[in-house]
């Protein structure tokens, strides 16, 4: 036993190093979208970026709530209230954006899919700057995001005193085998490393044959991949409906394989393995508690 212990211990280990170590060589995909901000006003708090978007729009919504409340910005704020020639917030009327909109940070609006680059969103766009609570202090004149052939909205520099204003494209990155190989490396390195933690943690519980543990693990993850990469949803709203998912799936599933255990046992189990891993994955993917 203490063999195989061994053996799943130096498993964890590789798969918590080496699909990282992929990632980390991986460019960003075309739906993130960087700012740089020169010269901010004073009383300028936060940035935001201007699209050309209304209520019949793919991706409308009428407040962003996720981004409201990371920045405490209410819903009648005039930021959110914005809607001037056509052009409305993207931080609070597109469904689905994670926005960092502090200049004092990296600036960076990241859309779902990972395909959905700025310019297939709008044609152009203006930059808005504001305070704590929402108040609009400048608005920027608009630009055009329309690329080149072949290549995409990256990056936006805009200095605020009107000295410089352009958009930069980067070519579409095509991948590579290796590129392509770290991404299924760090695909299933993620499924197999929550797939050993909770079968280990089995292990103190008595529940057997962990050949069994395996199997539920092994299509839950999988059925939890699926749903967060084609829901459509934000990560923390997909991994919080996928999570409840495999909770609830996964304690039925042990209850009707393991009748000689009791049900307690496998419900503290249950609870136990998916949080550890639950927990695990937040911190792997930068998201702290």
């Amino acid at each position: 036993m203490k063999k195989y212990i061994l053996f799943f211990i130096i498993l964890l280990f590789i798969l918590c190093v080496l699909p990282l170590t992929a990632y980390a060589n991986s460019p960003p995909p075309p739906s993130h979208f960087y700012v740089q901000i020169d010269n901010l006003p004073d009383n300028a708090v936060y940035a935001d970026i201007l699209i050309k978007i209304d209520a019949q729009s793919d991706g409308y919504t009428p407040f962003n709530s996720e981004n409201g409340k990371r920045y405490g910005i209410a819903a009648d704020s005039e930021i959110v209230g914005y809607d001037h020639d056509g052009y409305m917030s993207l931080s609070f009327h597109y469904n689905g954006v994670y926005s960092e909109m502090n200049p004092g940070n990296f600036l960076y609006f990241q859309m779902t899919p990972a395909s959905q680059s700025i310019d297939k969103m709008t044609e152009s766009l203006k930059v808005a700057l504001f305070d704590k609570d929402g108040n609009i202090i400048q608005v920027s004149p608009s630009i055009s995001t329309i690329p080149p052939k072949n290549q995409f909205a990256r990056e936006l520099i805009y200095d605020a005193d009107g000295t410089m204003f352009e958009i930069q494209f980067n070519d579409f990155y095509r991948g590579s085998i290796n590129f392509l190989l770290s991404i299924v490396v760090l695909i299933f390195g993620r499924m197999l490393l929550s797939v050993v933690i909770e079968t280990l943690i089995a292990i103190p519980f008595k529940i057997k044959p962990l050949r069994k543990i395996v199997i539920v693990n092994l299509i839950t993850q999988i059925a939890l991949l699926t749903f967060m990469g084609f829901s459509g949803l934000t990560y923390m709203s997909a991994i919080i409906i996928g999570e409840i998912f495999v909770y609830l799936s996964e304690c039925a599933a042990y209850m009707m394989m393991f009748k000689s255990v009791k049900k307690s046992r496998i419900i503290i189990y249950t609870i136990t393995a998916n949080t550890a891993t639950l927990i695990l994955g937040l911190i792997l993917n930068g998201v702290y508690i």
